[in-house]
């Protein structure tokens, strides 16, 4: 089980630091832009990602629903409903990567004077965010704990993504 979370831990570090590397190489303007709105206002943003998540539930189970009870209509849906679980995708990648920097920027302006690029900020964030969620994980009721964390740190992404319109 240990093995597990660790192994489940060192994926997602992975996965987290070449999202945040391939985002923040190709879209620096809009990443900067996610960030700068994120710096204003993280609450407001925050209980923004939470609606958009709890909406996404609702379409969710209403898809299910409606494919259980008409079919037909259910199924000429399923596009429209796959289009809607991509866009969610994006906001909530945009979003924690942008997240991830911010958490690197502000390890980094601890420990150096000299300002992070934001490349070495994403890297450096994703990593701290991997170990520390790797770290509750590991604690009883940890793996619960560590999806919560890291749902909320995304929410508050999503929520400044969805506001900038993805920068």
């Amino acid at each position: 089980d240990t093995l597990a979370t660790l192994g489940f831990a060192v994926v997602g570090m992975v996965i987290l630091t070449g999202l945040s590397v391939l985002l923040v190489t190709f879209f620096p303007r809009q990443i900067s832009h996610i960030e700068e709105a994120m710096r204003a206002r993280p609450r407001g943003f925050g209980g923004v990602g939470i609606a958009v998540y709890a909406l996404a539930l609702g379409i969710f189970f209403a898809m299910i629903l409606l494919l259980a009870t008409l079919p037909p209509l259910g199924l000429l849906l399923v596009p429209v409903f796959l289009i809607f679980v991509l866009l969610l995708v994006i906001l909530t990648m945009t979003g924690l990567v942008t997240a991830v920097i911010m958490i690197g920027d502000w390890l980094l302006s601890r420990t150096s004077r000299m300002p992070a690029p934001p490349l070495v900020a994403a890297v450096a964030g994703s990593l701290a965010l991997s170990v520390a969620l790797g770290a509750v994980a590991l604690l009883p009721f940890g793996f619960a704990i560590s999806l919560l964390l890291l749902g909320l740190f995304s929410a508050v992404g999503m929520g400044a993504s969805l506001f900038t319109r993805i920068g």
